[in-house]
């Protein structure tokens, strides 16, 4: 049975006061194309980040998830048709005393799977979430830096990867920008993924944490010579690094190492042979000359 279904927005960034009750809402739609309605639940997790890859942690409630106390969902179950939408309705109540900075949470929707007289599920568990950003108002500390801006001068495949290295050691999220701009030296040709000829992505960045945005360039050809330029922004900060990269796949590089091989070994072997016969004409004509002393 198909039970897809959506949750929007993926994210949502709010503003927050202390002692104030914020109200807000997200959408959970089963799209026409579906076949089934489908049973839900909404539950609310805190939410932060683990390791340079910021892994997701849904379950551990620390300093920067304080605010999944504070949320409350309107109603937490229902059911959904096909081509049929609900809006969740929640509200956050912001302690008095709340400390300025970032609070983290996601609000979760979940499919309920449904069994058979017997017990046989035949519908599958799926979760969705709307993350929340909040900012408490109040002295915001804004600190980080970008720890490195990477293109690699070689790949062996059409999808060479660069990345930006940051941290973020203040109270509040913030964003890196990064601008890509890649030239084929050969032909002149500015490749792009998004179709435009500077390519731009963002990513949020929580506090205390440390963080690789890595961006893969697919659909450059499996040869050739590119101009790579990457601009990172974080903060008040501007990084910008251009390189050349060599994209050569590995069988291109063992024929060209055969054909080399091959031909260095042809000329040793000319040399050579070169060489004897050289030799063997002196020998020939010394024999000669001595010869006609002996006569």
């Amino acid at each position: 049975m198909d039970i897809s279904f959506v949750v929007s927005p993926m994210k949502q960034e709010i503003d927050l006061r202390p002692g104030e009750i914020y109200e807000g809402s997200i959408l959970v739609a089963n799209p026409l194309a579906a076949t089934d309605s489908f049973d839900y639940k909404v539950v609310v997790k805190p939410y932060f980040v683990t390791g340079d890859n910021n892994e997701p942690d849904l379950e551990t409630v620390s300093d920067w998830s304080k605010i999944v106390n504070w949320i409350t969902i309107e109603e937490s179950t229902g059911t959904l048709a096909p081509n049929e939408k609900k809006t969740i309705h929640f509200k956050i109540k912001v302690p008095e005393s709340v400390p300025a900075g970032g609070q983290y949470a996601m609000i979760g929707v979940s499919s309920i799977p449904r069994f058979q007289d017997k017990g046989t599920q035949v519908q599958d568990a799926y979760t969705l979430g709307s993350l929340i950003y909040a900012k408490v108002d109040g002295e915001t500390v804004h600190e980080g830096q970008i720890l490195e801006n990477y293109i690699p001068g070689f790949s062996s495949s059409g999808s060479p990867v660069t990345f930006v290295t940051v941290t973020n050691t203040g109270n509040i999220h913030e964003t890196l920008t990064v601008d890509l701009k890649v030239k084929n030296l050969l032909g002149g040709q500015v490749f792009s993924l998004t179709g435009e000829e500077t390519d731009t992505y963002e990513s949020i960045i929580l506090p205390t944490s440390t963080r690789v945005v890595s961006r893969s360039l697919d659909g450059l050809p499996a040869l050739g010579i590119f101009e790579v330029t990457q601009d990172a922004s974080f903060i008040n900060e501007l990084s910008t690094n251009t390189k050349i990269i060599l994209i050569c796949p590995i069988w291109f590089m063992v024929l060209v190492l055969v054909l080399a091989t091959t031909i260095i070994t042809t000329i040793v072997y000319k040399v050579l042979r070169r060489k004897r016969t050289k030799k063997s004409k002196k020998q020939l004509h010394f024999e000669d000359t001595d010869d006609k002393i002996e006569s």
